[in-house]
């Protein structure tokens, strides 16, 4: 289960910091626009319970300036994790 994540550093994330109760055999992350278009979708290899940090991969570089709410869910043993949110803003 993700009991947290924010963007580092907050404006212009270039990683999300997740915070896991648990390991995880993946992290599924889908990026939505405000207005709740699916914009991104990405995943990260295994994770160990606690604090990770995950890079944002180069298709989030040309997104354009707004705000975006991620949606992120831990894959472990074929069972997903309720999703946690992120809110992240890009302004350049």
């Amino acid at each position: 289960m993700i009991q947290r994540a924010f963007g580092l550093p907050d404006p212009n994330p270039t990683r999300l910091a997740v915070d896991l109760a648990g390991p995880a055999d993946a992290v599924g992350f889908t990026v939505f626009t405000k207005g709740l278009v699916e914009a991104l979708e990405f995943r990260s290899g295994p994770m160990q319970a606690g604090w990770g940090l995950v890079p944002l991969p180069p298709a989030w570089g040309r997104l354009p300036n707004g705000l975006y709410y991620v949606a992120i869910r831990a894959h472990r043993g074929g069972a997903l994790s309720p999703a946690a949110y992120a809110k992240v803003a890009v302004l350049r």
